[in-house]
């Protein structure tokens, strides 16, 4: 994909077409390209032929500016979508009570409804990508949840609940063969959509009147504070506050509404994550959230043993087992990782040892309490298993965990696990750490690592 230019017509047009069919979208002036020529006239409708002899050309404004829809989601509309959101996930609706949110929320929809290219852009997501939609309706009224607890500025407030609103309009500019092709992407197609961001934050510029602060959270949605994110790769001192927070929630969007998917777990089984990711977002930020779902009556998801309990033990014995030898390689990594490193790419893998090493000590999740419960789960009755292992008072306070928590960290810890081998695969990968003692170091560590990985995926 080549670079992202807002003057030139792309996948956005056609998304317009297809709005278009139920909801009137009308050149609201002369639409021509750099040259002058007239690609559409004023008072046309958008149709699909209109499109196809749009794209690809450079034109003198952003397509946006120069269209009207109908029906658009206004204000009112968006606080009714928000309702229906909150009545369809009971959990939402706890922490939005919590939180005390109701009046705050409907005055920010109110407030939203002032960019007219920003109710237009958000119609179209709904419509032709309503995944993406719901996640920004999760993202924006989480970010206002967070900003509102820490007694943030009415201007941030305002500013997450926006950046959060529409962070993926990105998506809408990415060829939709390349979002929803099935199977492994290629390095460019997943460049194409690691763009994203980028075109998020360039759309955002070009709205008048609206905050510099909602561009840069836009931007900044996929970065993370060990400068493992995209499209910048940032740390956190690199990143705003707001930033941080619509980054957060994002984060917690793909987990409950996704992986959670199908299952019985809600917010608050969000909490075994939070806790392993504690050092990786705004600290302020990170306790606001956990204090909020903590103070919902939410009760976590139970411990759900089959016949074949027996197995399933064994598996997570075993994958506890494996993680503690896991990390056994962390000291050598970390005397030849230096934290303060001037090579980014260093500097990130170091930070997420020290991170992954924190969280997986201070969580309990290896806890001798809790692998001596999860030993003797085989015979215990139902009841008694569900209630977790009771903990001696010398153990750390965080190792009060059930076993549905414990696997829950496990997988997280897994997956955490594939991005630091991601990120040590890229610093060995370079000529010059192929044979220094760096690379050296790496190689060996990743050979041990990913053999516990292989065996960490089993379930």
């Amino acid at each position: 994909m080549s670079e992202y230019n807002p003057k030139v017509a792309d996948q956005y047009a056609r998304h317009l077409s297809v709005v278009n069919e139920t909801n009137s979208v009308v050149a609201s002036e002369d639409i021509v390209n750099e040259n002058g020529v007239l690609l559409i006239k004023k008072g046309a409708k958008i149709s699909t032929k209109l499109a196809d002899r749009v794209i690809r050309h450079k034109l003198t404004q952003p397509l946006e500016h120069s269209v009207n829809l109908s029906n658009v989601i206004d204000g009112g509309r968006l606080y009714k979508l928000f309702q229906e959101f909150l009545n369809n996930h009971s959990d939402c609706q706890s922490l939005h009570e919590v939180a005390k949110l109701a009046t705050l929320l409907k005055e920010q929809c109110t407030h939203y409804s002032h960019y007219p290219l920003l109710t237009q852009k958000l119609t179209v997501l709904a419509m032709q990508r309503p995944q993406d939609f719901q996640k920004g309706l999760f993202c924006g009224w989480l970010s206002l949840a967070i900003t509102h607890r820490l007694k943030m500025s009415a201007s941030e407030q305002q500013s997450a609940f926006l950046a959060g609103l529409l962070h993926d309009c990105g998506m809408l500019h990415i060829s939709t063969e390349i979002l929803d092709k099935k199977g492994a992407l290629t390095a460019e197609e997943w460049r194409a959509i690691q763009s994203h961001p980028l075109i998020a934050d360039m759309f955002l510029r070009e709205v008048p009147g609206l905050p510099p602060e909602v561009c840069r959270a836009g931007l900044e949605h996929h970065e993370r504070g060990d400068g493992t994110g995209y499209p910048k790769g940032r740390f956190e001192d690199e990143i705003t506050r707001v930033g941080q927070i619509v980054a957060l929630t994002d984060t917690l969007c793909a987990i409950r509404m996704l992986r959670f998917k199908g299952t019985d777990k809600t917010l608050i089984d969000l909490i075994p994550v939070l806790k392993l990711n504690s050092r990786l977002y705004d600290a302020p930020a990170y306790r606001a959230v956990v204090n909020l779902i903590r103070e919902t009556d939410l009760k976590p998801c139970a411990d759900h043993l089959t016949d074949e309990r027996g197995v399933q033990i064994n598996t997570w014995i075993e994958r506890q087992r494996l993680l503690a030898k896991w990390l056994g390689e962390f000291p050598a990594l970390l005397r030849v990782l230096p934290e303060g490193s001037k090579l980014r790419h260093v500097r990130s893998a170091a930070h997420q040892l020290r991170t992954i090493w924190f969280a997986v000590s201070s969580s309990g999740v290896l806890s001798p309490n809790l692998r001596q419960w999860i030993e003797e789960l085989n015979t215990m009755p139902a009841d008694m298993a569900a209630d977790g292992p009771a903990m001696a008072d010398d153990d750390a306070a965080e190792s009060d965990l059930s076993l549905e928590e414990a696997r829950t960290m496990l997988d997280e810890v897994h997956w955490q696990l594939k991005q630091l081998n991601k990120s040590l695969r890229q610093i060995i990968d370079e000529p010059k750490h192929s044979q220094d003692e760096l690379g050296k170091q790496i190689s060996a560590s990743l050979e041990a690592i990913e053999k516990i990985d292989a065996v960490l995926s089993r379930r």
